[in-house]
């Protein structure tokens, strides 16, 4: 139980530190942005009649108005990296968790079918004409739901799972650089 207090405390402090420096960096950002449309306004107007100063005011107005829309821009890029970011750590850690689940229900369906395979192997050492408890294969889908029987089903469990995770890392995990 501690561990998963510690675990989740570590997760929190992560989560704090990512969103602080996303802000120290949408700060900078902005700054240099204001800086730049500034120093696009002054070197743009005129210096001499009263229209320049109503054209003065309309480009500071404008630069005004693209620099919110920007930093507007910039807030949803890093709620959405950020979003991104932490929900890729928990599909993470569920897909690890079914894979598994998958790999431990395999493994348990691997004993079992050795413990039958044992059973029915002394029983025929003791001389009785032994029957395996072996049933087909059976695969059927309907209204009361899915069912799937079969011997080699430990094995099928293994396979659903290695191609869940496979199909996970091809698909759902690859990271690329955004330019």
């Amino acid at each position: 139980m501690k561990k998963c207090k510690l675990i989740g405390m570590l997760i929190v402090l992560v989560m704090m530190m990512t969103n602080a420096v996303a802000q120290i960096q949408l700060k900078d950002e902005t700054q240099r942005a204001f800086d730049s449309a500034m120093a696009m306004v002054a070197v743009t107007v005129p210096e001499a009649s009263e229209d320049s100063s109503a054209i003065t005011y309309f480009k500071l107005e404008q630069a005004k108005l693209s620099l919110q829309q920007y930093q507007f821009d910039l807030q949803h890029q890093k709620r959405a990296f950020t979003w991104q970011f932490y929900s890729g750590i928990i599909i993470f850690f569920l897909v690890i968790i079914i894979v598994g689940a998958g790999l431990v229900l395999s493994y348990r369906q691997f004993l079992l079918q050795e413990k039958i395979v044992q059973k029915w192997m002394s029983s025929k050492a003791a001389g009785a004409t032994p029957q395996p408890e072996v049933t087909d294969s059976e695969f059927s889908l309907g209204k009361d739901g899915i069912k799937f029987n079969s011997a080699v089903i430990g094995l099928s469990i293994l396979f659903l799972s290695v191609v869940f995770l496979i199909a996970y890392l091809t698909y759902v995990y690859p990271i690329t650089l955004i330019k």
